[in-house]
């Protein structure tokens, strides 16, 4: 167990980068959620490799299902590019291989992409690619963001190598996620 998550911290520290300045028009992100609807296909990739997925801590599973995710803040220029950070995680377990990732990231700033932290111990990653595919206002003044999300080929190489198996690639889809965002007055 030790080997495996030596192994896991060696790779993400392999792959960690600086995250450019935030942009001098951005507002704060004051709130609500992101939920994310795991993917049939993923779901059943998953249950077939005898992985459990399950939310941690702040995360919880809604009505339809989907494993929603607390927005903690971050910030959005007019176009929507920054960042929206969240609390909660998801436990993937195997037998007595756990591995948790959590605060996860919302990274619109060029090409959008989800970061994760690897859980206990503060190496964070790009988890997943994501693909907007919707923009549109919300309930109470919030605005919805819609986006396909897909595996990186780091995350797959990790979660591969954690769960012994070759099963997972980039751009294995997750699912998809909405992020539900109010911003602060400008």
């Amino acid at each position: 167990m030790r080997t495996i998550a030596a192994a896991v911290l060696a790779m993400i520290a392999m792959a960690v980068a600086v995250a450019p300045a935030r942009a001098a028009d951005s507002v704060p992100v004051t709130g609500v959620s992101t939920a994310l609807a795991l993917d049939p296909g993923a779901a059943g990739a998953l249950t077939s490799l005898g992985v459990r997925v399950s939310p941690a801590t702040a995360a919880s599973v809604d009505e339809q299902g989907r494993v929603v995710f607390p927005v903690s803040g971050g910030s959005l220029n007019g176009s929507l590019q920054g960042t929206i950070s969240h609390v909660g995680g998801l436990t993937l377990k195997k037998g007595f291989v756990t591995l948790g990732v959590q605060r996860f990231i919302i990274d619109t700033r060029g090409e959008p992409k989800l970061t994760a932290e690897l859980r206990g111990t503060g190496v964070r990653f790009d988890l997943a690619k994501l693909g907007i595919t919707g923009v549109e206002p919300g309930p109470g003044g919030s605005t919805v963001v819609t986006a396909d999300v897909t595996l990186t080929a780091f995350a797959a190489n990790v979660l591969n190598f954690a769960f012994g198996t070759k099963a997972l690639g980039p751009g294995f889809k997750l699912g998809v996620a909405q992020a539900t965002v109010t911003l602060a007055a400008a």
